[in-house]
Order: structure tokens, then C-alpha cells, then sequence
């Protein structure tokens, strides 16, 4: 992939994750995503330098808004996204684009539930 085809595919995972986090309206919700993707950034924070991990950081510590909060986070996620080194290889692999691709489809599953899953999931029955 071109840098220019990185660019609009990060642009376009960045407006959908904005999106699904501007939909959510429950505080465990935003809690169940904010979880998913506070894991996903502590593993692609080894491909920041220690300079970037320090001004998101505060970034973090100075943002009072929890969905602003991981807004910011998203875009730490997809800083790198459309980066390529000196070789033209794509600073994040397939697997590291797969794990974004499977986080948009975890907060969506969130985003979806209904009254019922949820009422299930409170009383312990079913998945």
C-alpha cells in the first residue's frame, strides 16, 4: 500500500471509531471500551518513541472528558498507522491493523447490545 492509500484508510478507521464512541451513552459502556482500548494501545506503544508515549501522557492527564479521553487514545493507536520506514514497509504489520480492525468490531458489539442482552448479562445467564 501507497502512503496515500495508508493515509485515507487510517482517516477512515479514525472517523468510525469516533463515531461508535460518540453513540455510546452508558458509563459501563464507555468503561467496557475504554478497557478494549487501553489494551490495545499498551501494545502498540513499543512502536512510539519515549518522547510521543510522555506528551500522550499528558495529553491523558489534562483531558477531563472520558470520550475525549479515548479519542486521544485512538489517535495514539493510529499515529503510526500510516507510517513507512526507509525499506517501504508499513510500520504496523497485518497483525497490528488486525487487532484495530477487531477493536472497531468489539466496541460496535458494545455499542449494539440491547436491553435484553444487557439484562442477561447483569443476572449472569446465557454468554
Amino acid at each position: 500500500m501507497t502512503e496515500k492509500e495508508l493515509k485515507k484508510e487510517k482517516d477512515d478507521l479514525k472517523s468510525t471509531l469516533y463515531a461508535k464512541i460518540n453513540e455510546i451513552r452508558g458509563n459501563n459502556d464507555l468503561k467496557q471500551v475504554a478497557a478494549k482500548i487501553d489494551e490495545l494501545n499498551a501494545y502498540l506503544d513499543g512502536d512510539d518513541s519515549r518522547l510521543e508515549n510522555i506528551i500522550d501522557n499528558l495529553a491523558q492527564f489534562f483531558t477531563s472528558n472520558d470520550k475525549r479521553k479515548i479519542q486521544k487514545k485512538i489517535d495514539d493507536i493510529l499515529d503510526n498507522y500510516d507510517k513507512i520506514d526507509k525499506t517501504g514497509t508499513p510500520k504496523y504489520n497485518d497483525d497490528k491493523k488486525n487487532r484495530i480492525k477487531s477493536l472497531i468490531i468489539e466496541i460496535d458489539d458494545i455499542c449494539n447490545q440491547n436491553f435484553i442482552d444487557r439484562f442477561k448479562k447483569i443476572l449472569g445467564i446465557g454468554s
